[in-house]
């Protein structure tokens, strides 16, 4: 483990005796990234170093309460104020990767709200909390907390590059992972919870089931309690990709660059089937409400296997599937190609249409409320379909749209693109015909 988690619970240990210690001399609230940078018992938020009994005043809790069931210190085993899992809490928005939200985003073409700028193209998707906030990762080896405004919250500092998508826990926290191999817990305020150095670099996404367990792939799968306690990991010889995905009959799903399809034990990591499915797996894993799984390979197949492995379907494009296949409220599997269409299929495999863009599609789609579809392409483009595959509008953001979408509870969408930014897109706001000359 790296030196900055040791200096990290020493500077937890450190705010505990901050909130009893006697009145101090005021300390300018210096810029920071993470608390490791502050001294005097302060700690960061909002990217300041400031007094923590001065951030708990703020926020509405007691001084040295942290809210319901914790601590505010953030330490192993403590528990942020109560809060909704949240709006969009985690990569294609559930554990099974349906891509599916309970929320609408914008029918029609946009306006840009805001663009957060970071310091490198921005591939994981954000995750979105009950109050608005997003959290996402950058190819700047920083992952940052931004407001529903667009204002930076807090920056947390990694050693390597952010590709995953962060998890939302019970209780608003952060579980997010780093090329380095670090799996990190944070507070809804940037404070580190746990640090953990797993086997080998993280590029996949975390997963949060509905009992609060966290799955994390890596050099294999592993199994998390909430607090970081370690409760299973099945080893693999290759480097996985792919986000793990819950199944409801109680095992884990993932692809490997191999060419399988793993299902292992949600209780102890068993293996309880392998399926070839015959390319390179960069994807993850999704399954409908049927408990049918379907998977994309670089082979160009999008596949659909039954809960026990046996594969069902084969459907071939014209170019590699390296996005998650998401499953519409009527069961169609929308999924985009490197041959630049994106494809509906019906449960049986059959196209129910296709859907030309300018360019590769990377990204996975995301399915709103009423069934609209948002999916980004190597064109530049965003581009939102109706149910029907038809293109109600496309946004130019003007550099690759690699990472999937996020969509809030006002509807609003939250992307990232290779021009370094996160972009809020939300409906045009009504015409405003205040100002019209009125009649005399």
């Amino acid at each position: 483990m790296r030196s900055r988690s040791r200096l990290g619970v020493a500077a937890l240990f450190a705010l505990g005796a901050a909130v009893g210690c006697a009145a101090r001399q005021p300390v300018p609230a210096t810029p920071c990234m993470s608390d490791r940078e502050c001294r005097a018992g302060r700690i960061c938020h909002e990217g300041r170093c400031r007094f923590l009994e001065v951030v708990e005043r703020e926020l509405g809790l007691t001084p040295g309460a942290g809210g319901p069931g914790g601590s505010a210190r953030g330490g192993p085993g403590s528990s942020p104020a109560a809060s909704p899992l949240g709006a969009d809490p985690m990569f294609m928005g559930d554990a099974q990767h349906t891509g599916r939200s309970a929320y609408a985003g914008p029918a029609t073409r946009p306006v840009e709200r805001w663009a957060y700028p970071t310091g490198a193209r921005v591939f994981a998707a954000p995750a979105v909390d009950g109050a608005g906030r997003i959290y996402v990762g950058s190819l700047d080896q920083s992952f940052y907390a931004i407001s529903p405004a667009g204002a930076l919250i807090w920056r947390f500092t990694a050693a390597a590059k952010v590709y995953a998508t962060a998890a939302l826990g019970q209780g608003g926290v952060v579980f997010m992972a780093s090329e380095d191999g670090h799996f990190v817990s944070l507070s809804p305020q940037g404070q580190p919870r746990f640090d953990l150095h797993l086997g080998d670099g993280i590029d996949a996404s975390p997963v949060v089931a509905k009992a609060g367990r966290v799955f994390v792939a890596a050099d294999g799968v592993y199994a998390f309690e909430p607090d970081g306690n370690a409760l299973w990991h099945t080893p693999r010889a290759d480097h996985l990709r792919s986000s793990p995905a819950v199944h409801p009959r109680g095992f884990v799903a993932v692809g490997t660059p191999s060419g399988k399809v793993l299902a292992l034990s949600t209780d102890d990591g068993r293996v309880l089937w392998t399926t070839d499915v015959g390319g390179s797996i960069d994807g993850s894993v999704s399954i409908d409400d049927a408990g049918s799984l379907y998977v994309g390979t670089d082979r160009g197949e999008l596949i659909a296997l039954d809960a026990g492995g046996a594969v069902r379907w084969r459907f071939e494009t014209g170019g590699d599937i390296r996005g998650t296949p998401a499953i519409t409220r009527d069961g169609h599997i929308v999924v985009g190609s490197y041959d630049h269409y994106v494809y509906a299929l019906t449960p049986a495999g059959a196209v129910a249409w296709k859907t030309a863009t300018w360019g590769r599609v990377r990204a996975s789609a995301r399915v709103d409320r009423d069934g609209r579809i948002y999916i980004g392409s190597q064109d530049d483009h965003l581009y939102a379909l109706s149910p029907s595959g038809e293109v109600l509008w496309r946004y130019d953001l003007g550099r690759d749209v690699d990472s999937t979408v996020a969509i809030g509870k006002d509807g609003v969408l939250y992307v990232g693109a290779d021009d370094g930014a996160v972009h809020a897109l939300g409906a045009a706001p009504p015409p405003d015909h205040s100002a019209q000359e009125r009649p005399e």
